[in-house]
C-alpha cells in the first residue's frame, strides 16, 4: 500500500512549514496506515478461519505471500456507513462479504 494513496489531500505533499506540524501530519498518516494494516490482518485471518471451518484446506506455507497492505476495499472518498453494533458478531467484527455480494 502506498501511504500517499491514503493521504489524498494536498496531493500527498505536506504544505506545513513548522517542523511540529509536519511531524504531526506524519504521525497521523502512520496511525492511519497502521489501522488499515491491522484491519486487513484481522479480517484476512477471519477469512482463512472460515475457509478452514468450511472444509477448504489452507496451506500455511502460502501465508508468507499474503500481504495486509491491500487497500482497494477502502472508501477514502465519499459516504461512509457505520454498522449498528447489534449487527456485529460476538468478537465485535462486521460480517464478511462473500463473493457476489
Amino acid at each position: 500500500m502506498r501511504r500517499a494513496w491514503l493521504w489524498f489531500g494536498s496531493e500527498g505533499v505536506s504544505r506545513r512549514k513548522q517542523p511540529q506540524a509536519q511531524s504531526e501530519t506524519a504521525r497521523c498518516l502512520t496511525l492511519l496506515t497502521n489501522c488499515v494494516l491491522l484491519w486487513n490482518t484481522v479480517y484476512r485471518q477471519e477469512v482463512l478461519r472460515q475457509r478452514q471451518a468450511g472444509g477448504c484446506p489452507v496451506n500455511e506455507a502460502h501465508s508468507e505471500y499474503l500481504s495486509p497492505s491491500r487497500c482497494e476495499h477502502i472508501n477514502r472518498l465519499g459516504k461512509h456507513s457505520f454498522t449498528n453494533p447489534a449487527q456485529l458478531d460476538p468478537s465485535h467484527r462486521r460480517p464478511l462479504r462473500h463473493s457476489g455480494d
